[in-house]
């Protein structure tokens, strides 16, 4: 077994998201773009474990040197 991250794209990531029942938006990847618009430094990564999503990260630079990961 093993366990790879990596970037992803947003349609990579709703996947994983998807199959979160907590996680009750966003409901499609256009608002996913939608809350990452006119960011800097955007990051996506997913996580694989044996090549099945097992978890994702959003995030991107907000004000001043922060970073900012967010759940949906």
């Amino acid at each position: 077994m093993a366990l790879v991250i990596r970037e992803a794209s947003l349609y990579e990531i709703f996947e994983a998201h998807k199959a979160i029942p907590e996680f009750d938006s966003p409901d499609s990847v256009e608002e996913f773009q939608k809350q990452i618009e006119g960011k800097e430094s955007v990051l996506v990564l997913i996580a694989l474990w044996d090549d099945k999503p097992a978890g994702y990260l959003v995030g991107y630079r907000d004000e001043g040197d922060s970073f900012y990961i967010f759940l949906s």
